[in-house]
């Protein structure tokens, strides 16, 4: 039951990724059909489907982020030889800030993932 709802959805993407050739969502529908293809086995064809998502220039950070990812997991030898360039700042650890504000007796709560200095001002944001 689960291979056939795979099957429709991996027939789906594709037909999606076919009939659409320039829409913002073709980072995460790349995405979404490499990992349905990596649950039903096909690995080999889950590599190649991120790979090739990766040279989409329809494709946005955040997907691009998470199909790099996938492509360093997935393509360890002996399936990949060669170590993308991208290996580094693609498995570099992003810290995470918490930020209370204190804003007329409102408290203002903001999750930032930082990769480099960053300076706010409470005016910008409110």
């Amino acid at each position: 039951m689960m291979w056939i709802m795979y099957t429709d959805a991996i027939n789906l993407l594709r037909w999606l990724l076919n009939v659409f050739p320039s829409d913002l969502r073709r980072g995460y529908w790349t995405l979404r059909l490499s990992i349905d293809l990596e649950h039903l086995g096909f690995i080999d064809e889950s590599l190649q489907v991120s790979e090739n998502g990766l040279l989409d220039p329809w494709v946005r950070a955040g997907s691009r982020m998470a199909l790099q990812r996938r492509v360093l997991r997935l393509g360890k030898p002996p399936r990949r030889w060669k170590v993308p360039s991208y290996s580094r700042s693609a498995l570099q650890k992003i810290p995470q800030v918490n930020c209370l504000l204190f804003y007329d007796s409102l408290i203002l709560t903001y999750n930032l993932l930082v990769s480099h200095s960053l300076q706010i001002n409470i005016s910008d944001i409110l």
